[in-house]
């Protein structure tokens, strides 16, 4: 009788529901938690960036409501009849960036947000070297699994 092939070992994949799976839990979960910020720190950089051509510097805002939050006087003037001091689109958006719009609270979100983006930054890529580490060693693995079996079956038809 011939010999019978050995069946490759099987290996728990460390990758997913080894190590590496509280990682990818929490990766996803803060990822999830984060996405509305992104959206809104991509918008209001974007806007930031281009403010001028956009003439976000320059639209002055009336409103009585968003003047009263910023503690504008939109009666005083000054001996030049101008406004003493006015609250631009940019400013806005500016505050909304960095979280001031917010509160006290606000910036300290905001830098939650970015520390978390941190997180999730070097979190993804640990990830991925791992995830590439582990298919280089799979095809390494099973390269010599397939030579070693060869061999196996080479050593079978000679005897």
């Amino acid at each position: 009788m011939g010999s019978m092939k050995k069946a490759p070992v099987q290996r728990k994949d460390r990758t997913i529901n080894g190590y590496l799976r509280p990682i990818y839990r929490w990766h996803r979960a803060l990822g999830v938690v984060s996405v509305v910020f992104v959206i809104v720190l991509s918008i209001t950089g974007i806007l930031l960036n281009h403010n001028a051509k956009l003439g976000l510097n320059t639209s002055i805002i009336s409103s009585e409501w968003l003047l009263n939050l910023y503690d504008i006087d939109p009666e005083a003037v000054s001996d030049f009849g101008y406004p003493t001091e006015v609250l631009t689109v940019d400013r806005i958006i500016l505050d909304i960036h960095t979280g001031r719009a917010f509160g006290v609270f606000g910036p300290i979100v905001m830098d939650g947000v970015a520390i978390i983006l941190l997180l999730l930054s070097f979190s993804g890529i640990y990830m991925w070297a791992k995830r590439k580490r582990q298919k280089k060693d799979n095809k390494k693995r099973n390269k010599q699994l397939k030579s070693n079996n060869k061999v196996e079956d080479d050593a079978s038809y000679e005897a």
